[in-house]
């Protein structure tokens, strides 16, 4: 389910929340919008997805609110990168909840298409998405975050430590394997194969996964062109464009 907590809620909960896991650091609490403006940036994103035949989000934003699993949403609006990027963090503000964070102002641009004929340009709508299919991952694959999570066996799917183990060794073999290499050297090989095929240029088994189940899939169906690799974006803030 999705939850938009008012703004006295993030600025009461804000300290604890940078204190246990990876939130924005430099995040302004002056710049965090109402949780109505939260909820109806998820709204229009919804319509613009039926309008413009994008199943695969409907589907992302449909498993998401229809699961049990908690997913905190904190938006805020900045035309400045050092506010801090959208994210998803698991098990926070508890463990086995979700909280995504999404600056409603921040736009994407691919930086190179070469051999692609959509668009560049990603609305935040799919920076939206992006993180709804992360919190969709934490919650049907707990395992590719419960590693780290506070406490594994307090995740969303209530699986044991043991069951989380062999699941993100699962998935980190599957890397291996589609890489050809040692899995702790990935990051050097994406950065070698700029321009190569997605699953040479992805080092992190959760960036993989939500790129092929989520955001490559929604991309097509916008007609957007697919980066090549992970940090084949930046990121920039027209003035409030929809």
């Amino acid at each position: 389910m999705l939850i938009f907590p008012s703004g006295k809620q993030i600025r009461q909960s804000l300290g604890f929340m940078r204190s246990i896991k990876g939130m924005p650091e430099n995040l302004d609490v002056q710049s965090i919008v109402p949780s109505l403006e939260a909820e109806i940036n998820i709204e229009l994103m919804r319509r613009w997805a039926v309008k413009n035949h994008i199943s695969k989000a409907i589907e992302i934003l449909n498993v998401v609110k229809n699961s049990k699993v908690k997913i905190h949403v904190v938006t805020w609006r900045c035309s400045d990168a050092g506010t801090g990027f959208t994210s998803f963090d698991s098990d926070c503000p508890l463990p086995g909840e979700g909280t995504i964070y999404i600056n409603l102002d921040a736009w994407v641009r691919v930086q190179d298409v070469r051999g692609q004929q959509g668009s560049s340009v990603y609305n935040n709508f799919i920076l939206i998405i992006h993180e709804l299919g992360h919190a969709k991952q934490y919650i049907e694959q707990p395992g590719l975050f419960s590693i780290s999570g506070a406490e594994v066996s307090q995740s969303p799917g209530g699986i044991s430590h043991a069951e989380a183990v062999a699941s993100y060794t699962r998935i980190q073999n599957k890397m291996q394997n589609l890489l050809g290499i040692n899995y702790g050297k990935a990051k050097t090989v994406m950065l070698r194969h700029r321009g190569k095929p997605p699953n040479i240029a992805f080092a992190s088994p959760i960036e993989w996964d939500n790129y092929i189940q989520h955001e490559g899939p929604v991309c097509d169906q916008a007609k957007l062109a697919r980066r090549n690799w992970y940090g084949n974006i930046d990121m920039f803030y027209p003035h409030r464009v929809r």
